[in-house]
């Protein structure tokens, strides 16, 4: 049953942070309709590139440490009898949670 409810709360986080990076790429859709900025000499694609790029480097900085924490924490909850499954599963979920903090924003490319 824990382990039901670790891997719900994976699903949950992951979810949470496709929904983060799809709010990026509507700014940045957003940013590029701008006519504000569309003056002669100005370089908007500068500015429409820089605030998303800014945006999600903090958001993956920042959800870093908490996959870390959530990571152990999950793990801890599960209570496993050997310390190599302990680690075995700790590993899975920092990869599955790394893959997804690094891998998603590509796909926004």
């Amino acid at each position: 049953m824990k382990k039901i409810v670790s891997f719900a709360l994976l699903f949950f986080i992951v979810i949470f942070y496709v929904g983060i990076i799809v709010s990026i790429f509507i700014i940045s859709d957003v940013l590029q309709d701008v006519d504000a900025f569309s003056e002669p000499g100005n370089k908007t694609a500068l500015f429409e590139v820089t605030i998303p790029a800014l945006i999600n480097l903090i958001i993956v900085l920042l959800l870093d440490r908490v996959f870390d924490k959530l990571a152990i924490v999950l793990t801890d909850y599960e209570n496993h009898k050997t310390i190599k499954m302990y680690e075995a599963n700790f590993i899975y979920k920092k990869f599955f949670l790394c893959f997804f903090a690094l891998c998603i924003p590509i796909l926004e490319i």
